[in-house]
């Protein structure tokens, strides 16, 4: 009797497994023919690409601003030129203003949790800036003389950020993409969009962070850096991958997908 009770507790793990049927030609060969071009290219022309983004936000953010905008190049890759970053002058909040802030952030959260008790994705990633925003607000009351950054070392720590940003998602990203049996030409294409909307939100982000923060105050700095800077970069490089493999997931339910399972 004890002996059929063991044997009834005891789960035994099934002994076929399914993988994916890479081969391993085909990644060596997009990682030679897409990865290292890409990373090579997204290195050699960071420095004209930071100094282009801040060559066409200049004449319009001096327009909005109505300020003087300097252009500044800081080291990053020795030999392979300089990061380009614009450098103007910001404001700090009243401590009127960070409270106003803070009790608008409080009562937002309050909200959010009252009429929705579970929340989503949106409302969670919401609620994380809302919380920091908390927190720069509650800086600002009380030490703010202490605050360490000028909208310059702002500037300049975005563009160096993105800069290295700019060159290390696309390269992830392909070495996701080279493990899934997609074809070639989809895989091509997630990198390539990975690479323009990295430069096309670079540019965007910037001149909205720098309008924000030189028109109302550096109480939004910290907020804005981490709801919308390296986090929104790598969920967006995520997103990329999720969509190829949706495509693989979908290709693998029809009776020609399913041939390309391997056993073992």
């Amino acid at each position: 009797m004890d002996n059929n009770r063991q044997s009834k507790r005891r789960i035994y793990y099934i002994r076929e497994y399914r993988h994916f049927k890479v081969s391993f030609v085909e990644t060596v060969v997009f990682m030679l023919l897409c990865v290292l071009p890409v990373g090579i290219v997204t290195t050699l022309f960071y420095a004209p690409a930071s100094a282009a983004a801040c060559g066409w936000l200049t004449p319009s953010l001096e327009r909005v601003l109505g300020t003087p905008i300097e252009t500044i190049g800081y080291n990053f890759i020795p030999g392979l030129g300089q990061v380009s970053a614009l450098s103007l002058d910001g404001c700090l909040p009243t401590r009127l203003h960070a409270v106003i802030v803070l009790c608008v952030a409080l009562l937002v959260l309050i909200i959010t949790r009252i009429v929705r008790r579970v929340l989503n994705p949106v409302l969670i990633y919401m609620n994380m800036a809302l919380a920091v925003l908390v927190a720069s607000c509650i800086f600002f009351i009380f030490w703010p003389e202490y605050f360490p950054y000028t909208l310059s070392d702002f500037s300049a720590l975005y563009m160096i950020q993105q800069a290295s940003l700019n060159i290390l998602l696309p390269v992830l990203l392909g070495v996701a993409l080279a493990l899934l049996p997609a074809c070639f030409g989809l895989k091509y294409l997630m990198v390539l969009a990975c690479v323009a909307s990295n430069y096309i939100m670079m540019v965007a982000r910037y001149a909205g962070f720098l309008v924000v923060l030189a028109k109302f105050s550096s109480l939004y700095m910290a907020s804005l850096y981490f709801s919308l800077g390296v986090l929104f970069d790598f969920i967006r490089t995520v997103m990329f991958f999720t969509f190829a493999a949706k495509r693989v997931s979908e290709k693998m339910q029809t009776p020609e997908g399913r041939e390309q399972w391997h056993w073992v």
